[in-house]
């Protein structure tokens, strides 16, 4: 795969991409190309969503992200300096001029660090913390949405329980069960259904190594002008 241009602050071994392959690209998180996206979750989102897509104009792209084309074309070029996306032609027989196609490069990706080096480990951690605050901002967009009596489902359960090894590997084996639906629709490109909808879904078992006081059960509910005052 032809390396994308060089850009004018990036040094000529900094190709962000280690590894390639028509299914994998390697992403070393050193690279300023790379973290350029990588640092974004929006930007990963809107990779997902072009290979989801299979191909698309940034018009449809836009639709798809809910924007203007005009806000994607800094992103876009980002994306193509990174080689995850690619220009793939225009399309035909829709316009005189007809717009360009884009497409993933790749089905998969693998960030590459250094455990020893110093940037990396904290760059890592940026990536972690950035898609936290994502998660966290999409939890109480729900809560919201629930509050203001918006149809929707939303199941949210924060537990600190102490747990035997048979208890531990039953969730293990629902996590594995619950991980195989959620990577179905990665196998598959976009189809339009009235059923589809974007559903936050997040798991998490972390065994603390803390005196055994699991935490009490915390449940929220809308407060209404009947609830009296506490």
């Amino acid at each position: 795969m032809t390396q994308p241009a060089l850009e004018e602050n990036d040094e000529a071994v900094d190709t962000g991409a280690p590894e390639s392959s028509a299914e994998l690209l390697v992403l070393n998180v050193g690279s300023e190309r790379a973290w350029r996206v990588l640092g974004s979750p929006y930007r990963m989102r809107l990779y997902e969503a072009i290979r989801r897509l299979g191909e698309c104009t940034i018009s449809e792209l836009a639709a798809h992200a809910g924007t203007k084309p005009v806000n994607l074309y800094y992103h876009l070029r980002a994306l193509e300096n990174t080689g995850l996306v690619e220009s793939r032609g225009r399309r035909k027989g829709v316009a005189r001029r007809a717009p360009v196609l884009y497409g993933a490069a790749h089905r998969r990706l693998e960030i590459e660090f250094d455990p020893e080096n110093e940037e990396h480990q904290q760059r890592m951690e940026a990536i972690r913390k950035s898609w936290q605050r994502e998660a966290s901002d999409a939890i109480e967009t729900g809560i919201r949405s629930r509050d203001e009596g918006r149809p929707g489902q939303f199941i949210v359960q924060f537990r600190w329980e102490s747990l035997s090894t048979g208890e531990r590997e039953e969730i293990v084996r629902h996590f594995s069960d619950i991980i195989d639906i959620l990577d179905r629709p990665r196998h598959q490109l976009e189809t339009e259904s009235n059923e589809d909808s974007l559903m936050h879904i997040g798991l998490q078992m972390v065994e603390h190594f803390e005196p055994k006081l699991p935490a009490p059960r915390l449940e929220t509910r809308p407060r209404t002008a009947d609830d009296s005052q506490v």
